[in-house]
């Protein structure tokens, strides 16, 4: 496989001598170019040429991060221990991930790595439930938090999960490494294939000036019943909705590889 994918890398051939499927080279490359890309106008500028579509501009930032590694935890089953302590596993063996208090400052080893990686985008889901992106935060101009829906963007996380007598383990990964490892639900179509990235809103729902559910910086959360929801969301489109099983699913996952093991140990 292919850890830094420049598939649409047209104008300038010599990426091609970028691609590699050593992984310890393309740790290097990624975050070279990632830091490039960050900090040179040129460079986003370059990115616009050669992805013609706002989503693959999107998914060659993404891929900059993509690293194949595997991040997961082990939770032992009461009978086993009735301690909460999960233990992590693989390449999120020494990781840590604390928020800040009066005296220690934040830290989260897991940020930019990855499945953990994203971009903040604007943009809508299509009539066919596809995340079209409009806007990419420090490429376009355009980009705002507060005239248009603003979403997180990350590569579809592929999950293994075993259970076993003495407890499960959960891990993730940016790449499917056998059939075992199934995508996360958001990332399948109704066809059966798989979306290469996945959104999830940045802000709780709140009207925008015209009074429609957005996701966007400087209103007020609204807090709706589940019919009200239902209305309010068909009225912006029939494919939103307040919250989906995948919101709640990629909320558990990060929490449980990322926050709960450091908690529990504290």
């Amino acid at each position: 496989m292919s850890y830094f994918d420049i598939s649409g890398a047209t104008f300038d051939e010599n990426l091609r001598k970028l691609e590699t499927s050593d992984p310890a080279h393309a740790d290097v490359f990624n975050a070279l170019l990632g830091q490039l890309i960050n900090n040179d106008v040129a460079l986003k500028e370059a990115v616009t040429k050669f992805a013609a579509s706002k989503n693959e501009q999107a998914l060659f930032l993404l891929n900059l991060h993509k690293d194949g590694k595997k991040y997961g935890v082990h939770f032992d089953n009461y009978d086993v221990t009735p301690s909460s302590n999960g233990t992590r596993l693989f390449d999120a063996v020494g990781m840590t991930a604390a928020p800040s208090t009066n005296a220690v400052r934040a830290v989260n080893d897991f940020d930019g790595k990855g499945c953990f990686a994203y971009l903040e985008v604007n943009g809508s889901v299509d009539e066919n439930g596809d995340f079209q992106v409009q806007y990419i935060k420090d490429i376009d101009n355009e980009f705002s938090r507060t005239k248009y829906d603003t979403w997180c963007l990350y590569l579809t996380q592929y999950v293994y999960r075993k259970f076993d007598s003495n407890g499960e383990d959960t891990v993730i990964s940016d790449t499917r490494h056998s059939a075992e490892w199934l995508p996360e639900g958001g990332a399948i179509r109704p066809d059966g294939t798989i979306r290469p990235f996945v959104a999830i809103a940045k802000y709780m729902s709140g009207d925008n000036a015209d009074g429609v559910a957005s996701s966007i910086s400087g209103v007020s959360p609204k807090n709706y019943s589940f019919q009200s929801s239902l209305t309010k969301f068909r009225a912006k489109g029939t494919q939103y909705c307040a919250e989906t099983s995948q919101d709640s699913e990629r909320m558990t996952r990060l929490m449980e590889i990322a926050s709960l093991p450091d908690i529990a140990s504290r």
